[in-house]
C-alpha cells in the first residue's frame, strides 16, 4: 500500500504527511528583505521594496482648527463670497505640499481682509480631490448657506445646504477637479435664506477644514 504519494508543486509530504510550502516554492523571489512586498511583472512574481511604489494620493494642502482663538464676528457673507477658514496661528494645523499657495482673506472675495484666514488655494495642474467640512451655529441670526467647490473654470462639485440650529450643523463637501494649468480652488456661497455672518463662536470653526489632495 502506497502512502504520501500526493505532491504540491513537486513537493512531497514529510514523514508526518504534511507538505511544507514556502513563498519561494510558489513564486520567483530572491534576496528577501524586511518590508518587501510581492509584485507581478513581465518576468512573473518578484519581491520589491514598498518605498518604490507611489502613494495613491499626495496631500497638497490641509488646514483644520485644533485650539481656541479670538475672533471679531464682523461682516455678513454675500452670495458669491468665498468661505473663510482660520489659519496662521497656534490654533490651527496646516500642511503645504510643493507647488501649493494659500490666499489670505480679502474683502473683495469674502468678509475680511485678514492674513489669519484663508479664502482659497492655488494648485498646479493635475487631478485633485477637494474636501471641506463646513459648520454653522445659530447665533444672532447666523442663517443658512448653500455652497459648492469652484475653480477659475467654474463649479466642480454638488451643492450642500447647511442650516444653523440651536447648537450647530455641518456637512462634508466633496469635489474632483481636473485642470491642465495652475488653478485656484475655493468654497463659494451660492445662496442663503438669512445672510450668514462670520461667527465669533469657536464651535463652528473647529468643525471646519480645507483639504486638497492630488490623485
Amino acid at each position: 500500500m502506497s502512502h504520501n504519494k500526493f505532491k504540491v508543486n513537486n513537493i512531497s509530504p514529510n514523514n508526518t504527511s504534511n507538505i511544507p510550502i514556502n513563498v519561494s516554492d510558489l513564486v520567483n523571489i530572491s534576496n528577501i528583505a524586511e518590508n518587501d512586498i510581492l509584485v507581478y511583472g513581465v518576468s512573473g512574481w518578484n519581491n520589491s521594496q514598498i518605498s518604490s511604489f507611489a502613494y495613491p494620493f499626495q496631500v497638497g494642502y490641509s488646514n483644520y482648527l485644533k485650539n481656541t482663538f479670538s475672533n471679531t464676528p464682523s461682516g455678513n457673507y454675500s452670495i458669491g463670497d468665498y468661505m473663510m477658514y482660520r489659519r496662521g496661528s497656534s490654533s490651527s494645523e496646516e500642511y503645504f505640499g510643493t507647488g501649493y499657495t494659500y490666499n489670505t482673506a480679502s474683502i473683495e472675495n469674502t468678509v475680511k481682509n485678514n492674513s489669519n484666514w484663508i479664502e482659497s488655494i492655488d494648485v498646479p495642474s493635475g487631478r485633485f480631490l477637494c474636501i471641506s467640512h463646513l459648520a454653522l451655529r445659530n447665533d444672532n441670526n447666523v442663517g443658512d448657506i448653500k455652497a459648492r467647490w469652484e475653480s477659475d473654470n467654474g463649479g466642480f462639485s454638488s451643492y450642500v445646504h447647511i442650516f444653523g440650529d440651536s447648537n450647530k450643523n455641518g456637512a462634508v463637501l466633496l469635489g474632483v477637479l481636473d485642470t491642465n494649468t495652475s488653478n485656484t480652488v475655493r468654497v463659494v456661497i451660492k445662496d442663503f435664506t438669512n445672510a450668514p455672518r462670520l461667527q465669533s463662536s469657536l464651535l463652528p470653526h473647529i468643525g471646519m477644514s480645507f483639504n486638497v489632495f492630488k490623485i
